[in-house]
């Protein structure tokens, strides 16, 4: 319809027809919108160091409150105007009448008086846009903004292919203009327009946009340099005003080589800053002014690429000065971390910290600079961590709080919590000390509670804390096992019941109404209902990635628990009910769809796009993660369900999964065939087949084992085709049967068992008199504790279940009093 209006205006009245489309698409109200999106552009860019505010103090400044839907609207009434101006004049036109050169510039806004400024304005709103993107991927509306600058990525370049050279050149003199008034966004719509759209040399722009720059342009010329850093090295960088603008282009220009000079003359000047004001630098308050607290915050961002880039090049006085900073830093953060203000410092020091860690590892790796590294575990790391956690926890409760009133420009900080557990040390974590409650007890409290956020950010911040708790708690647990000295609390496993049954009620409330094998859930993103499947999926994730890491007893632990809460069978019936439908209503003949979402887990990136098919994934994931780790559970379910749903598990776990965890079995067992003095194995993966043969002097026995193609629904078939006399392979056989089908132990832990049983055997240690097996089949132990009459031996677990089962404490053997 506009563009029809567009066309009978030319028509009629063809002079006033740039004025009526100003009135038209240049309201005051599209003014503040554009202006509440500039600004929050500008936050973003500003908070993530890359365009800098090191003059003029950065403030939100907006009449419109900042709200999803006021952007969306700006972006959609952007899209609206590209596609009416970029419109044909001519009314009737074939789709495939080709266009020759003069009908080229047939469109709207080559007949309009003001088109360069409106060609500039579709630029900038272009460059709002891809800018936005870039910074909140994780919106509601963002699939919607990524489709409108896919499209009009291409009606952009054909406006700037078809613009007159005269045109072009008002253009970049408007454009320039603009850059000059108001920098930030202005200065990367100039890249765009110049490199990407007209693919010009980018030095040569980069140049004669900055050399005519005086004192009073020096914003800009930092914005430019940050902008166009990548085509940049020193030797095109004239204009250095201050001192905070040397960091800013040395922190732009990091990757260029042989830059120590600069290098060691910017952190001289930075070592004198700090003498002069230690307590400013420390941040032992950010009431500072304002150029004061910038060269702080830049000194942080530029530490980060100095680690990353020239790390090895760096004077140990210079490591001194960055590691100590970062020390000196966090405390303070941990102090104002509230303070809007002090955002950026909290982004630049959490990426400091990350990149020192990682260069730490990486010089641990590679047995280099021992020195370092020795003094950074001795004197910084604990406390530097401690530090970091403490953080982490007040920013979670900070998040928690607003959680029903965050805005846009609190997403770059969100993020940035989500990525402080990539740098937490689980040993230093869980070293003991006079905290009450110990630091992981309250990082675990807080992530709990936050897997149920609203928000999928924090839900995926909490995810990746517990992640990186799982080897400490794991630990915890199998202290407790090993040395029958339960926790307070229980198993791990039981500070996430409340949360997971919760989850379950709400799952199996909302899929109540599915068929379990033929209909399938597609859970929409931004919806409660997909915060309620992502936090079950992630706790489910979570506690079988608990089993993954837990020895082969404290595994057996929580599988028993597991068995006792009746859990799983809720799970194994959701995640049937909320599989891809592709996958549920697969059939031999067809092609096998997402053969990869159950071979590795989903990229869970806390700044993407919140999507149906991540939760797809998961729930692959997870399915194959439980029977990795809980065969014997799953395969009891399995036994339970009715013939229809069984046949449908089967072909769905034949096809995807079995595949995948026989050659998983095959290979774990090749990695380990040679570490066993008397036994010899051979791995036959075209007919999954493992045969083991254990020698005594010159006696064998052998033991065949075939896995089924529905491996591990179905158990693994178990042939003892030769024994040595005097042995009782049948109770052999049953024991590694029991191992493997009932104890959710993988193949090697039954030969592991086999093999030692053997072992013990023929070194004359006694069996169990209860069991009659030497090796405890789900504990590994051996029989320690002995009657104090008739000297037999028993398993503590074997004794224990005698006197709970005959309630009695007699000897099972002689019935005198144990």
């Amino acid at each position: 319809m506009l563009i029809s209006l567009c066309r009978a205006i030319h028509k009629g009245i063809p002079l006033q027809m740039d004025k009526i489309l100003k009135n038209l698409f240049q309201h005051s109200v599209i003014s503040q919108w554009r202006n509440l999106v500039q600004n929050v552009c500008k936050s973003a860019e500003y908070l993530k160091g890359n365009l800098s505010s090191c003059y003029d103090e950065f403030k939100m400044e907006s009449e419109l409150q900042m709200d999803n839907e006021n952007v969306l609207h700006f972006f959609t009434w952007s899209h609206l105007i590209i596609n009416v101006l970029t419109a044909s004049l001519d009314e009737f036109k074939p789709d495939d009448e080709e266009e020759d050169e003069e009908e080229a510039d047939n469109s709207i806004w080559t007949v309009l008086d003001s088109r360069i400024d409106w060609i500039c304005d579709i630029l900038y709103d272009f460059e709002l846009a891809r800018c936005f993107w870039e910074n909140f991927k994780t919106v509601q509306f963002a699939f919607k903004l990524k489709e409108y600058n896919d499209k009009d990525s291409s009606k952009c370049s054909e406006m700037v292919k078809i613009l007159s050279d005269h045109d072009k050149n008002d253009l970049r003199k408007t454009l320039r203009c603009k850059s000059y008034s108001n920098s930030w966004i202005w200065c990367k719509t100039i890249y765009n327009f110049h490199v990407n759209l007209s693919s010009e040399e980018p030095t040569k722009v980069y140049d004669d946009l900055v050399k005519d720059a005086t004192i009073n342009d020096k914003l800009l010329v930092l914005h430019a340099t940050q902008v166009f850093a990548e085509h940049l090295n020193f030797d095109y960088v004239a204009h250095t005003f201050d001192d905070v603008s040397r960091m800013i282009v040395l922190r732009s220009l990091s990757r260029s080589q042989e830059i120590d000079v600069q290098i060691a003359e910017v952190m001289s000047k930075l070592e004198i800053f700090r003498t002069d004001n230690l307590s400013r630098f420390n941040c032992e308050s950010f009431k500072i002014d304002w150029q004061s607290y910038q060269i702080i915050l830049e000194a942080a961002r530029l530490f980060n690429e100095l680690v990353k880039h020239h790390f090895d090049s760096l004077s140990r006085r210079y490591i001194d000065l960055i590691v100590i900073s970062l020390a000196e830093w966090l405390p303070r953060l941990v102090q104002f971390c509230k303070t809007e203000k002090v955002q950026p410092m909290i982004i630049a020091v959490t990426n400091l910290h990350q990149s020192i860690i990682e260069k730490i590892n990486d010089l641990k790796t590679n047995n280099t600079k021992i020195v370092f590294t020795k003094e950074w575990d001795d004197l910084f790391a604990e406390g530097i961590q401690n530090d970091s956690v403490k953080l982490w926890l007040a920013l979670a409760g900070s998040f928690k709080d607003l959680e029903k009133s965050i805005e846009l420009t609190n997403l770059p900080l969100m993020y940035c919590f989500a990525s402080m557990a990539n740098s937490f040390d689980y040993q230093l974590i869980f070293k003991k000390s006079e905290e009450k409650p110990p630091r992981w007890s309250r990082v675990l409290k807080e992530s709990r509670s936050l897997l149920t956020s609203s928000l999928t950010t924090l839900q995926l911040a909490a995810y990746k804390a517990l992640m990186s708790l799982i080897p400490g708690l794991v630990e915890i647990d199998s202290i407790a096992v090993d040395t029958n000295t339960p926790n307070k609390h229980g198993l791990i496993f039981e500070q996430f019941k409340e949360i997971c049954l919760s989850m379950q009620d709400i799952i199996n409330t909302m899929l109540i109404g599915l068929k379990l094998g033929e209909d399938s859930c597609h859970v929409q993103p931004f919806t409660d209902s997909y915060n309620y499947t992502l936090a079950y999926l992630l706790i489910w994730d979570v506690l079988l990635t608990l089993c993954e890491k837990a020895t082969t007893e404290l595994k057996y632990q929580y599988a028993d628990w597991l068995r006792q809460e009746d859990i799983l069978k809720n799970l194994f019936n959701n995640l049937f009910r909320m599989m891809p439908t592709e996958i549920l209503h697969y059939s031999e003949s067809k092609k096998l769809f997402h053969l990869d979402w159950f071979s590795a887990r989903a990229c869970l990136d806390v700044k993407d796009v919140c999507t149906s098919t991540k939760l797809e994934h998961m729930v692959c994931w997870v399915y194959f993660l439980t029977l990795s780790q809980l065969p014997a559970l799953v395969r009891q379910w399995w036994s339970g369900t009715e013939t229809r749903i069984a046949q449908i598990v089967e072909r769905i776990t034949s096809a995807y999964v079995s595949p995948l965890l026989c050659n998983q079995e095959l290979a774990d067992i090749s990695r380990h065939e040679k570490k066993f003095k008397n036994m010899t194995i051979r791995v036959m993966p075209t007919v999954r087949e493992i045969v083991a043969i254990y020698t005594v002097d010159e006696a064998q026995m052998e033991l065949v084992i075939t896995l089924p193609t529905n491996y591990p629904l179905a158990g693994p078939e178990v042939h003892c085709n030769r024994q040595i006399g005097g042995t009782s392979h049948k109770q052999w056989l049953m024991q590694f049967k029991k191992c493997v089908l009932h104890q959710n132990g993988r193949i090697w832990d039954g030969l592991s068992l086999w093999n030692n049983n053997l072992d013990k055997k023929f070194d004359g240690v006694e069996e169990c008199y209860i069991c009659f097996s030497v090796l405890h089949p789900g504990t590994y132990q051996l029989p320690k504790l002995s009657c104090q009459t008739c000297k037999k031996k028993f398993h503590s677990a074997c004794l224990y279940k005698w006197f709970s089962t005959s309630n009695k404490s007699s000897c099972p053997i002689c019935r005198n009093l144990f």
